[in-house]
């Protein structure tokens, strides 16, 4: 299964990618009210750091997998590879950011990621239009399976 990413590209002396996962409303890991409404959306932030075993320290709004708000920062260090993926949860409506720490040889690092809001799920319902022509197609196909099945009567 493919993630899809929104990139946001951020400046700070070097080049660095940071990407939230756009919101999923079929997401398994959401958490769910009793009206199976999504109270949070589950997303994960890929950093690209670009240098491996890198310490990051990561503030944030977020929540954690019971809903509740993630106090203090969090600790994390960037894969051999350079990246770092941390979890997280956000309410609907409601736009997310992050400030980012680390130390990168050079200098202590900061980067800021600003997100959008995941927009509160929407069941599909057809409007009445939309009922009326489901409507029509099944007459329709019902006219026409009976029009194909009539018996025909042929002269010898």
């Amino acid at each position: 299964m493919k993630k899809l990413f929104l990139t946001l590209l951020l400046c700070a002396s070097f080049i660095g990618f940071a990407k939230a996962q756009v919101c999923n409303c079929n997401d398994p890991l959401n958490i769910l009210d009793g009206d199976l409404q999504v109270l949070f959306f589950h997303r994960t932030l890929v950093l690209d750091i670009g240098q491996a075993n890198i310490p990051v320290e990561i503030f944030g709004n977020w929540f954690d997998n019971a809903g509740m708000p993630v106090s203090g920062p969090v600790n994390a260090m960037t894969d051999n590879d350079g990246f770092l993926e941390f979890e997280f949860f956000s309410p609907p409506a409601v736009a997310i950011d992050f400030d980012v720490h680390y130390n990168s040889g050079q200098g202590e690092l900061s980067l800021l990621y600003m997100g959008s809001a995941c927009e509160p799920c929407m069941a599909i319902i057809p409007t009445m239009g939309q009922w009326a022509t489901i409507c029509l197609v099944l007459l329709m196909m019902i006219v026409g399976v009976a029009y194909q099945k009539r018996p025909s009567y042929q002269m010898l």
